[in-house]
Formats: structure tokens, C-alpha cells, sequence
């Protein structure tokens, strides 16, 4: 990992952009809010090469199990079954990112049933480096998927626990 790429890691800003995409993709596919303990996959799950990479080139339609095939598919490291450790290490960027996306006025919660929402949906984008721009749209697609899915099922794809 270069300096760069530890920047994007360690950057709140930018996962805020990444958790907003994750819920308008959520939102698109259900019309539905997203429970606040989705938010904390989408750091681990962006933030590792194969999973980002299996996202990127995924076609949503095709469901949380297909994504999962993908990701481990020629994966020697497991991504997958390291997201549950991952989102333990990465709480405090995403507490961060997800205060900075309030703040913002991206994304908002309602606090009686525990679930985010977006604010605006026609926010002007920031210009974002090619690699950035592909990591949105890659959040977006996994918000899309992840609300195909119950939460049983997510935390057996994904081996997490909440």
C-alpha cells in the first residue's frame, strides 16, 4: 500500500462520500431505509482491494451470493471472511464519515427506527480521481445489493456480527 492509498483509508471524508453512495444505491433498489449497522460494512468492504475490485466490476442484479463468489474467486486472502475484523478497526473512520456526511447534509437518520436516509440526491460530485470515482460507483452497486438481502443472509455471505 503506498502513502496514498493509506490516505484514502484514513480519510472520513471520503468514506462519508462512499456510505452517501451506499445509501442511494440501497435506497434505489428497495425505497427503503438503510439499518445504521449496514453503514459499518462499507468501509472494510471498499477499503479491501478484491472486494472493491469484485464490486466494481459487478453486475448488481446478480445478488449478494454471486458478489460473494466473485470477491473469493481466485482471492488467496479471504477478504471476505476479514470484513467482521475490518469493520471492528475501521468504527471510529466510520463514525467520522458518517458525522461528516450529516453534517454535510448528505445523509440524515431517523433515530426511532435506527436507519440512515439520504438528504439530496442531485448533490454536484466533487471532481474525484479515476480510482475514487470507481470506488463510489462500487458503493452504490454494493448498497444496491445489500438491499436484495435479509439480514441473515448478509451476516452469513459476510461472516459479520452485530
Amino acid at each position: 500500500m503506498n502513502n496514498y492509498d493509506a490516505y484514502l483509508v484514513q480519510n472520513p471524508a471520503i468514506g462519508a462520500y462512499l456510505i452517501y453512495h451506499f445509501v442511494k444505491g440501497y435506497y434505489a433498489n428497495k425505497q427503503k431505509n438503510v439499518p445504521i449497522h449496514l453503514l459499518f460494512i462499507v468501509l472494510p468492504f471498499m477499503f479491501d482491494e478484491a472486494c472493491r475490485q469484485a464490486a466494481i466490476s459487478f453486475n448488481k442484479n446478480k445478488g449478494i451470493s454471486k458478489l460473494v463468489d466473485k470477491i473469493n474467486n481466485g482471492n488467496k486472502t479471504n477478504s471476505i471472511y476479514l470484513i467482521n475484523k475490518k469493520a471492528i478497526k475501521l468504527k471510529e473512520c466510520t463514525w467520522d464519515s458518517i458525522n461528516i456526511a450529516m453534517a454535510s447534509s448528505l445523509i440524515d437518520f431517523d433515530f426511532e427506527t435506527a436507519e440512515a436516509f439520504v438528504l439530496n440526491d442531485t448533490v454536484k460530485e466533487p471532481r474525484f480521481n479515476e480510482t475514487l470515482s470507481k470506488m463510489i460507483k462500487a458503493s452504490e452497486k454494493i448498497g444496491f445489493v445489500f438491499a436484495d438481502s435479509n439480514l441473515i443472509e448478509l451476516c452469513s455471505y459476510l461472516n459479520v456480527r452485530f
